[in-house]
């Protein structure tokens, strides 16, 4: 099993937050306040202030639907990344249940693993041959690093 770097104790995004919850709530409670508000008697009975009236009301009206809009958008969000968040560790988890078994279904690990190259010696106590190994001039290098073309192969 995989070790996920996820904390468990993170809290879900779908869920608001007890801040953001409370300042969208107060944001609602409020443009319902005022819409309550807008009684008539607190209003002259002219045509000009009847008219801002019912226009601030479809103005608060207007805004509380954005906001409530705003919230829906906010928790779908939220939820969405909770959703990518599950499938992620669970994807995660799957992995590391599949390399696992990879893992344990070819045995003993250090038995494919490449030994280090060592030069074979003579008796003598040279390289096999007896002589200096040729270089090769796909990896002779220049002197920045690079092979050169000029390289000869010696025979």
């Amino acid at each position: 099993m995989t070790l996920l770097s996820i904390p468990t104790s993170m809290p879900k995004l779908g869920r608001m937050s007890s801040t953001g919850g409370a300042a969208i709530a107060s944001s609602s409670e409020a443009i319902a306040r005022l819409t309550d508000g807008q009684n008539e008697r607190f209003w002259t009975d002219e045509a000009g202030p009847q008219a801002l009236r019912n226009a601030f009301i479809a103005f608060l009206g207007a805004y509380d639907k954005i906001a409530a809009t705003e919230r829906d958008t906010l928790h779908s969000f939220g939820r969405n990344v909770d959703q990518a968040i599950e499938d992620f560790a669970a994807l995660e988890q799957a992995t590391g249940d599949e390399l696992k078994a990879l893992r344990d279904s070819m045995g003993d690990p250090s038995a494919y693993t490449s030994p280090t190259p060592t030069p074979s010696t003579s008796p003598s106590g040279s390289p096999t041959g007896g002589s200096a190994p040729s270089p090769d001039p796909a990896t002779t290098a220049g002197t920045n690093g690079a092979p050169t073309q000029e390289a000869q192969t010696e025979f």
